[in-house]
Parts: C-alpha cells; sequence; structure tokens
C-alpha cells in the first residue's frame, strides 16, 4: 500500500468515523471509494443516510447475512458512538433505509474494485473468463412468486421462489466480472446472450456443453471473442480437415438449416456457412470421474498451442464451481432474505461486491508474499476482515498501519488450502435430518402428528 494513499485517507479520519463501521474500514477503506459513498446525500436529515446504509448493509452481508434485529443492534452500538440521537431498536428504519439506497452507487463501487485489478494473466494473448450459471432461492412470498416463480416441477406450496445467477469469472484471480439475473427455467446459454455486449476482442471464454453450438460460436467471433467449450453431445456431423496429432483435430461444422429463434433472418444469413474448430479429445484417468474420454472444442485454431494445454484448460474450468461455493457457501448467499425484488437486488449487489473485496485481498496477499494464490483461504480471508479491522480501525500512525497491514497479508498469504488435486469428495452428507415432518401443502392448514416418533417405533 502507498504510503501517500494512507496519508490522504489519515487526513478525514474523523468524517470516516461517523461514516463507517470499525470492523470494515480497518481493512477496507482503501479499497472502497469512501468519498464516494459519503457523498450520497438523503433529502432529509436521517439517521441511516445512504453512506451509513452501505457500511451496515457491507457488514451485514460479510457477517453472514445477520437478521435485520442483530444488525440493526449493531447499528445502535456503532451509531451511540458518533451520535446523540437516540437509535430505535425498531428494524424499519433500516428496512426502509436499504430501500432507498440508490443501486447506481453499488454500480460504481463494484466497478471500482473491479479497476483495481492489475492485468490478469494471459494465456497466448487471450484474456481467460469462465461462465455458468447457479440457482439461488429467497423467502416465499407472493411478489417473489410472481417475478421468480418456483420450477415447474415443484408442487404447490413445496417449492421456494428461485433465480437463475449467470455470472462471468476472471479465470486467473476469480474475480467475478458481469452477472445476470432470470427465471430459473431460462437456460443459461439464453442468460449468457444477456452478457456479450461485456465481452471484449481477444477474450477467451470456457464453459461447459450448454454453451457449444454453431450460432454461438459464429456470433462471438464476429466481436473477436473465442470459445472453448466441452463438445456438445448431439454434434455428430462434422468434416475433418486436418489431422494435428492423436486426438487433435481441425474439423469444419455445417451452418444448420434452420436459425435459432434468438436471432433475425438478417443476422443468420450474415453468419459463414462453415465454421473451422479444433477438436481436442483425451482420456480421463483420475479416481471418481463419471466420465472417461472428454471432447474439447474452441475456435482458436492456433496450431502451436499444445493439445494438452487446451485440456488442461478446460479442466481449469472446474474452478467456476469453487468460485460459486465461496460466494453461496461461505458467505451464505444459496438463499437470499429479501422480501421484494429490489432488495434482492440490492442484496445480490452487496454479496459480489464483498466477494470481489476478499478476492482483492487475496491477490495483494499473494503479490506481497510470493504466495500462491489457490492456495489461500477464501475463509480464512474473511476470518481476517472480522477480527483485524477493529484493530487496525484505531491506527492512526501511517508506519504502524503499514506495518499492521503487512502482518494482516501474511497471515491470508499462509497456505492452509494444500495440494488436493484429484481427491475424491463424493457429494454425500453423514449426518442425518432431524426426525420431522415434511410440509407437503400449506403452512397455514397443516396439521403435526402427536409423538410422531413413536408412532413411527409401533408401525414398525
Amino acid at each position: 500500500m502507498k504510503i501517500k494513499a494512507i496519508s490522504s485517507l489519515q487526513n478525514s479520519f474523523q468524517d470516516l468515523q461517523s461514516h463507517s463501521l470499525p470492523s470494515l474500514i480497518g481493512v477496507l477503506k482503501s479499497r472502497l471509494p469512501v468519498s464516494l459513498i459519503s457523498l450520497e446525500k438523503s433529502c432529509r436529515n436521517r439517521i441511516y443516510t445512504p453512506a451509513r446504509t452501505f457500511w451496515l448493509f457491507l457488514y451485514q452481508i460479510l457477517s453472514g447475512n445477520l437478521s435485520m434485529d442483530e444488525i440493526v443492534q449493531n447499528a445502535i452500538l456503532w451509531l451511540n458512538s458518533v451520535t446523540s440521537e437516540y437509535v430505535s431498536p425498531n428494524t424499519g428504519a433500516y428496512s426502509k433505509a436499504r430501500k432507498r439506497l440508490p443501486l447506481s452507487l453499488l454500480r460504481d463501487v463494484d466497478q471500482h474494485i473491479q479497476n483495481q485489478f492489475s492485468t490478469p494473466k494471459r494465456f497466448h494473448g487471450y484474456h481467460l473468463k469462465v461462465v455458468d450459471g447457479t440457482g439461488i432461492s429467497m423467502p416465499d412470498n407472493i411478489e417473489l412468486q410472481n417475478t421468480f416463480p418456483q420450477h415447474p416441477k415443484a408442487k404447490k406450496s413445496l417449492g421456494f421462489p428461485i433465480l437463475k445467477l449467470l455470472a462471468i469469472f476472471d479465470l486467473s484471480t476469480g474475480i467475478l466480472l458481469e452477472w445476470a439475473i432470470e427465471t430459473i427455467i431460462t437456460s443459461d446459454s439464453a442468460v449468457f446472450r444477456l452478457l456479450w455486449p461485456y465481452l471484449k476482442a481477444n477474450d477467451l471464454v470456457l464453459g461447459d456443453r450448454h454453451f457449444c453450438g454453431f450460432a454461438y460460436f459464429a456470433f462471438l467471433l464476429q466481436r473477436g471473442v473465442h470459445c472453448l467449450t466441452r463438445k456438445h453431445q448431439m454434434r455428430k456431423y462434422q468434416k475433418i480437415i486436418k489431422v494435428l496429432g492423436k486426438g487433435d483435430l481441425i474439423v469444419e461444422w455445417k451452418k444448420p438449416r434452420d436459425a435459432p429463434k434468438w436471432l433475425n433472418e438478417d443476422e443468420w444469413k450474415n453468419l459463414p456457412n462453415v465454421l473451422r474448430v479444433r477438436e481436442v479429445t483425451h482420456d480421463i484417468c483420475y479416481k471418481g470421474f463419471r466420465t472417461t474420454q472428454v471432447a474439447v472444442v474452441t475456435t482458436i485454431l492456433t496450431e502451436t498451442i499444445p493439445a494438452k494445454e487446451l485440456s488442461e484448460l478446460y479442466y481449469r474450468r472446474w474452478k467456476v464451481e469453487l468460485s460459486f461455493r465461496d460466494i453461496k457457501i461461505t458467505m451464505g448467499m444459496d438463499t437470499l432474505k429479501g422480501r421484494s425484488v429490489d432488495i434482492i437486488e440490492k442484496e445480490l449487489f452487496l454479496y459480489i461486491i464483498a466477494y470481489n473485496l476478499i478476492r482483492f485481498l487475496m491477490k495483494e496477499a499473494a503479490e506481497s508474499d510470493s504466495a500462491d494464490l489457490e492456495k489461500i483461504s477464501f475463509k480464512a480471508t474473511v476470518n481476517s476482515i472480522r477480527i483485524w479491522g477493529p484493530m487496525l480501525w484505531q491506527i492512526t500512525n501511517d508506519k504502524s498501519y503499514e506495518m499492521c497491514y503487512q502482518m494482516i497479508l501474511k497471515v491470508i498469504a499462509y497456505p492452509r488450502c494444500r495440494n488436493k488435486k484429484n481427491r475424491s469428495e463424493p457429494r454425500a452428507r453423514k449426518k442425518r435430518p432431524k426426525n420431522y415432518q415434511l410440509l407437503m401443502g400449506d403452512r397455514h392448514q397443516f396439521t403435526p402428528v402427536a409423538h410422531r416418533g413413536k408412532r413411527k417405533a409401533a408401525l414398525k
């Protein structure tokens, strides 16, 4: 961290104390646009100003999405030290303040964080990005059910509103670059099209077989964007142009007769009649994998790139699943708590802001300690923000702050994640759930069975 940057922040230290929680500002004040957040004014003299609401909301997310009552009590404890006004324990004022928080501010904050990342490592000149989708559930109410209905296969009154989040990550750093939401029945490839305007020339997008198709490859290739996906299981007819080696081919795909629904007739005519791709087939010899052979296709036709590198590149695509695990399980985004569409969107924004902040600290720790970024624990970084934040907030001396901050980075950089490559981790639970009845209808009409355990024992 630059000493000059620390000094400029320390000059407004007294102002920051009234705008941010101690546990957050200690570590994050140099990573967030504090001046931009503090300048966001309210039309009235409120206790929960937009700046305070932002910091409280961010703290709520970083602490595991606390309940409204718990975050308000934290707010009372904090605000009593900076204001003499009475702060009610009623959660209504904070709830309304979250609704007033402008989405434009959250977009600006997220963009500010992304701009701080240095240019990522490139793969033969290509910027590696990985795309995938996931489902997120929400509380069961009429507004959310109408906007994000439950899965069609779920019985009435048994499912929850669920949305599909599709995100593009940077493969080398793990930061979340762009995202879009739709209903759960919308295909991943359809949501992916919403993010095409954000892709740039010389981007190489990694994806699973859902993103493999003639129209997708050809349309993105016109924009200078390349793809590398697993070959779709329905792709059977192709012409071999050149054999580069064992399991390494240059093939030619013919343009389908019918245009996809998302392309108009003129756009379809502008696409080429044939498309050449490189197909690499490799065997899977790792224990625990379901498939024994995988065919990978890419629009990169450079023959100097070894086939093994392309195969390993697709193998690294699995990192997107780990990134979703960090943000959904470790941070708690698997189930959102907002009860309106507006709050759900803001909740997602705050989760992504918090996630990218954590990724930034991990990258900074790896660079300062010459550590392997993939061996740095995401969970340990979250813990470091919570534990070291209050102590850093109290330090006013630049030299002491820098020494303490470097110590935090050293703690974060400790390689807690050992080499777990190819380790078998079955998706199975050992701990059994409680012996409760299943809610098979409307909760207001449900009648519990008395002494259910004894009744089951008697039926045996």
